[in-house]
């Protein structure tokens, strides 16, 4: 609900004239609100990023001496289709702040 409020603030600021105090006090509020989006997105980001990497922990049988919590902050996650000749294979792709893996499904 609260990523509706900056497109909300932007539809008011079509009522008022553009000198009006009342216009400044709505972008401003526009500014503020979305600082604010930008914070809640990317804590439901990071949020859903532990789950990926508590999910990753789990699928990997042996990490050869590595660990996880070196790898430092997950940024993207995705799959990713290669192909050589006849032969498909997808992975997993995990591109950490330290660490590119790349897994089989």
């Amino acid at each position: 609900r609260i990523c509706k409020y900056p497109m909300i603030m932007e539809e008011l600021t079509k009522f008022y004239d553009k000198t009006s105090p009342i216009y400044t006090e709505l972008r401003e509020g526009i500014t503020a609100i979305n600082s604010i989006v930008e914070q809640v997105n990317e804590a439901e980001r990071k949020e859903g990023n532990l789950a990926v990497v508590g999910d990753l922990e789990d699928r990997v049988e042996d990490w050869k001496g590595y660990s996880i919590s070196t790898f430092g902050e997950l940024f993207l996650h995705d799959s990713f289709v290669m192909s050589t000749t006849d032969v498909k294979r997808e992975l997993l792709i995990y591109l950490f702040e330290n660490i590119l893996i790349c897994c089989k499904e």
